[in-house]
């Protein structure tokens, strides 16, 4: 048995002869030997820098210039071991872990590395805000209550598809609602924060006085506002109450208000209601109508001004029989006789009526029913 110290790494061929004691020599044995080097142990951290809760990979880069790795072993610092040549991702929260690895070659040479993983601090974010109107600047605020590391930029959504990488913010809402206001923050080493999230009421009036008509003289007309929770009515002469939402309204002559719609935050939002007067007296008859059930123009109706009472309104087709009669102005016929829908054409209708000053008036003419 042969012993031998090779100076250098290699394959060499080794070859045995055996001589016997009756002189004989036999065949040559033949074998190749691998004289390894020392692996140099290393590995590789990704991705850099590491934050807390990212998957963390362990690359084995060890280099062996003669010979073959055959055996790992991984401490990986946070209580998990490992024999895999690149073992599974991990895990860990904000510190330092250090992670030995260990290599060794089939000839059995062996090495050791250790490298400390740091797991950088997560930024703790906040927000400040309150509920605002829309068409106003509502003012968002950001802070980072951990200081260590400064922030590279700031992610705001604004819940109505708006953005700003900005860390303080004014910024405009156009419609009225609830909004989620999120915030995300990427530190100096790259580590997203967890996103901060808020909803944010924006509130919102929408006056509304109502379309611009036409009313009688000396006649009560009721307003209806919408829009709002309490409502303001500008100038309050001629109004029952110009605090409400549906005062009422007499007039001597043509006015023009100014309705301000407010809610429970103080926005507030203005229309303008033109209201013009009709003088009488006069009873005002239109010359056609559509009584087709769509909830525009569906009755034939008078409009007496200055009247004090309606003695008689009657229609009458082209026959001359009588197919409507009543004493209520406001009513007005519906296009139909004893249920029975009547075809278009030309009606005469007449009207009585006695004014304020006691007179008798008269009215007749022809109204079209078309559909």
């Amino acid at each position: 048995n042969a012993c031998i110290v090779y100076s250098s790494a290699g394959l060499y061929n080794v070859k045995l002869n055996i001589e016997g004691n009756d002189g004989c020599v036999s065949d040559t044995f033949k074998q190749e030997v691998t004289i390894g080097t020392y692996p140099v142990a290393d590995f590789k951290i990704s991705p850099s820098p590491i934050c807390p809760n990212t998957a963390v990979s362990f690359l084995d880069t060890a280099t062996l210039l003669v010979g073959t790795e055959n055996y790992w072993s991984w401490d990986l610092g946070n209580g998990m071991k490992s024999n895999e040549q690149n073992p599974p991702a991990q895990l860990y929260n904000t510190g330092i872990y250090p992670v030995t690895f260990i290599v060794k070659s089939t000839e059995g040479c062996i090495d050791t590395v250790e490298k400390n993983i740091i797991v950088e601090q997560l930024l703790s974010i906040d927000f400040t805000t309150s509920g605002a109107c829309k068409d106003l600047p509502v003012q968002l605020n950001a802070e980072n209550s951990y200081n260590a590391t400064g922030i590279k930029k700031w992610y705001w959504n604004f819940g109505d598809n708006n953005f700003s990488g900005r860390q303080n913010v004014s910024h405009i809402y156009t419609n009225g609602g609830d909004y989620n206001v999120r915030l995300v923050a990427e530190d100096n080493n790259g580590c997203i924060t967890d996103t901060i999230s808020k909803q944010l009421k924006i509130y919102a009036t929408n006056a509304y006085a109502g379309a611009d008509t036409t009313i009688f003289i000396n006649t009560s007309y009721q307003l209806n506002a919408t829009g709002g929770d309490s409502y303001v009515w500008s100038p309050s002469s001629g109004l029952s109450n110009p605090f409400i939402a549906n005062p009422t309204v007499n007039l001597q002559n043509d006015a023009t208000y100014i309705l301000t719609a407010l809610n429970v935050a103080g926005c507030s939002t203005n229309d303008t209601l033109h209201l013009k007067v009709q003088k009488g007296p006069e009873i005002y008859v239109p010359t056609a109508f559509t009584p087709n059930g769509d909830g525009v123009n569906d009755r034939f109706k008078i409009f007496p001004v200055g009247i004090a009472r309606i003695n008689a309104f009657g229609i009458y087709n082209r026959t001359g029989q009588r197919i409507y009669f009543s004493l209520n102005a406001s009513e007005g016929w519906d296009g139909s006789l004893n249920g029975i829908v009547q075809p278009e054409g030309t009606y005469v209708w007449f009207v009585t009526a006695t004014t304020f000053e006691g007179k008798e008036m008269k009215k007749q003419g022809t109204v079209v029913l078309i559909r």
